[in-house]
């Protein structure tokens, strides 16, 4: 089948697509300003649809109307995104309004359920979030965040030849073709706490207390080793994200204009956009260089292709991924290399090119978005169960994040779960990509709660 005939065969249902996309797309923006308006924030339930329809609804015909192009760019993703079929592109939209349904439902179902109970947890804990000696305990702990990460990422460099040397072996060790065993490999895992250091310490400079000078000095130690830690790991997206973190916060808690903030997120997409061009460039990540167009083209991509494979895959993990979640938390080389699990990523990145990673000539891994996730996790069920789950526990997280009442506090934490899982679980949803990015956040978070709940019990031991 020639391109003329691949994209006439598709012109139909592509574009059906596309419109039906820019039609949500501009209905969730509008809730979004009412959100805003309503609660000085735009609530995951929207940021999670927004990033739905973004990335699978507005993308998809941009790939699959370039296919030309494509082809001379990565080969390998051109030839199964010509085994499509007009058909299966009506289930790829089918499949995307499922999961839109489904998290929406789960997203309502806690808030019928336990909502009135949330707002229980929000008037239990507003003596507590407020006080002096929580604030204090933050500070602390977050100092003891730095330095573990400091500390731990150090010893974890020891083999390489310390910090510097670290820097000569990174490209090998993101390729798992490291030639120095690491006893310490453990350790790799704790270097980003220093992110959560460097955003809650920048977040104690705007607010009154007793730790601005401490905050500003432990905020630009944890800010330019998070940025040693980035580079290291040669992370284009980890690097955009951390940055984008501080800028969603500055956004938010200057709010005075919704529309003025729509505004604001549109500009940024586009200049994050051709920052994270120049800073693939800069690390070495990227073949295209002179492309901006050919680049995003190539970047984007991985999503559709996705589907287009396990869309005619049967061999289901049978909630295999779901179940082992929290393995993902250990280290690589213990749940790969001792247990021998094979994250979803590795399954999908051997259907689409042959190989594993590391394994004939192929360095790089496949990341599974949340779709292709989902369904491969065990068909239209896993994708129906998956969806509601997953809106029903940011729902959760939602009314626990609104319960703070220190508001760069609230505001940091609500950035930070908007970009990192919010938003980017939508093209990564494999859980070992999200439990590799958030682990530190929802130890962090649930760390600070923890505090808020035992300072609380001297407070009303001591009142009482």
């Amino acid at each position: 089948m020639n391109l003329l005939s691949i994209n006439s065969f598709f012109l139909i249902p592509v574009s059906m697509h596309f419109v039906i996309s820019i039609i949500f797309f501009m209905v969730i923006l509008f809730n979004s300003i009412k959100d805003l308006k309503k609660s000085k924030r735009i609530s995951f339930l929207n940021w999670f649809n927004l990033s739905l329809l973004f990335f699978n609804g507005l993308i998809p015909p941009f790939i699959l109307f370039n296919l030309e192009l494509l082809s001379q760019i990565n080969l390998t993703f051109y030839t199964h995104l010509t085994n499509l079929t007009p058909n299966d592109f009506y289930i790829f939209s089918a499949f995307n309004l499922i999961i839109f349904v489904f998290f929406n439902f789960g997203w309502t179902f806690h808030n019928r359920t336990f909502l009135k109970s949330g707002n229980r947890f929000i008037t239990k804990t507003s003596i507590t979030i407020t006080n002096k000696t929580f604030i204090k305990s933050i500070f602390i702990s977050n100092s003891m965040f730095f330095l573990i990460s400091l500390v731990s990422y150090f010893v974890y460099t020891i083999p390489y030849g310390g910090l510097v040397g670290n820097l000569i072996y990174s490209e090998a060790i993101r390729a798992g073709l490291s030639p120095i065993p690491n006893p310490f490999s453990f350790l790799y895992g704790f270097g980003p706490l220093s992110y959560i250091s460097a955003f809650i310490y920048f977040s104690f400079l705007f607010f009154d207390n007793n730790f601005k000078f401490s905050s500003l000095i432990g905020f630009l130690f944890s800010f330019f080793f998070s940025l040693y830690v980035l580079y290291s790991r040669l992370g284009r997206v980890s690097f955009i994200l951390f940055l984008l973190t501080f800028i969603f916060f500055l956004i938010f808690f200057y709010y005075k204009n919704a529309k003025r903030i729509i505004l604001s997120f549109i500009f940024l997409l586009f200049s994050t956009s051709i920052f994270l061009f120049y800073v693939s460039d800069f690390l070495g990540r990227s073949s295209i260089n002179s492309d901006i167009f050919e680049f995003f083209l190539k970047e984007l991509s991985f999503p559709i292709v996705n589907f287009a494979v396990n869309i005619n895959n049967t061999e289901f993990r049978n909630f295999f991924d779901v179940i082992l979640i929290f393995v993902y938390i250990l280290p690589t080389s213990i749940w790969s290399s001792l247990f021998g699990i094979e994250s979803a990523s590795s399954f999908n990145t051997e259907l689409i090119t042959g190989f594993k990673k590391g394994e004939g000539g192929n360095f790089g891994e496949m990341p599974l978005d949340f779709l292709s996730f989902a369904y491969l996790q065990g068909g239209l069920f896993s994708l129906l169960l998956i969806s509601l789950l997953f809106g029903f526990l940011m729902a959760y997280f939602q009314v626990k994040l609104d319960s703070i009442k220190l508001k760069p506090i609230r505001i940091m934490f609500q950035s930070i779960f908007t970009i990192y899982i919010i938003v980017l679980t939508v093209p990564y949803g494999d859980t070992q990509h999200i439990m590799s990015r958030t682990f530190n956040i929802v130890f962090s978070l649930l760390f600070y709660f923890l505090l808020s709940k035992i300072i609380k019990i001297r407070l009303i031991n001591h009142i009482y």
